[in-house]
């Protein structure tokens, strides 16, 4: 079975869930009989009303915002970090004619190395080509600028 990618893991749920709960009793606490025109009624002034409900609520609120930002220390995300590849067994050492001996761990670098050095080959030729091109149009350019004011 493949798990889906989740931005939060199951920890952060549960404390989600937790934070939810207490900021809804926090507003259970808040709740009562109220005042009306006929009667006056000052348990709307309580302690549990107004002291108590209030930083229960915030509590929740607060442990919300931690259940966000939490990040599980021994749990990995298989996205993030990929399997490294298998490695080569490592064969006998080829002798090269120079005399160098080259392991077979070391010909993709060496092949990676030799596709650097092209591309930059490559891209010096054309480097100086549009140069050239630059000069080409300033010289053509300025003869035009000369022959005008002539």
């Amino acid at each position: 079975m493949n798990k889906r990618n989740f931005a939060f893991g199951r920890m952060n749920f549960i404390l989600l869930g937790v934070g939810m709960l207490v900021v809804i009793i926090g507003f259970v606490l808040m709740g009562g009989d109220a005042s009306t025109d006929e009667a006056y009624n000052p348990d709307i002034f309580s302690a549990r009303r107004t002291k108590v409900a209030p930083i229960v609520c915030l509590v929740g609120f607060l442990s919300m915002i931690y259940a966000v930002v939490f990040k599980p220390k021994n749990e990995t995300f298989a996205e993030e970090v990929e399997e490294p590849e298998e490695e080569q067994p490592v064969e006998e050492p080829a002798a090269q004619p120079s005399g160098k001996v080259e392991t077979v761990a070391e010909q993709p670098a060496q092949s990676a190395a030799d596709e650097m050095a092209e591309r930059t080959r490559k891209l010096e030729e054309k480097l100086a080509a549009l140069r050239k091109l630059s000069e080409q149009a300033k010289q053509g350019g300025l003869q035009a600028t000369h022959n005008e004011q002539a």
